[in-house]
């Protein structure tokens, strides 16, 4: 059997999540991106007024990446 090298969670290591209270939105941020994401719209930035949707939007993403890894597709 195969197994799996990542961890539950770690598809979520590269985000910080932030809840604004003003959009009731929670944003996940790029971590290499953290320090940009309050001087720029928020728009540019995965976003959802549910966490566990925001988190599911993040776990699509880093699989998608992470295949086009595989592949030797650095996008």
């Amino acid at each position: 059997m195969k197994q799996n090298k990542s961890t539950v969670g770690s598809e979520f290591y590269n985000y910080v999540f932030h809840f604004n209270y003003h959009t009731q939105l929670w944003s996940a941020i790029p971590r290499d991106k953290y320090t940009e994401y309050w001087s720029v719209p928020k728009n540019k930035y995965l976003q959802s007024g549910d966490l566990n949707t925001l988190k599911y939007k993040v776990r699509l993403l880093e699989k998608e990446r992470i295949a086009c890894l595989e592949k030797k597709i650095i996008r």
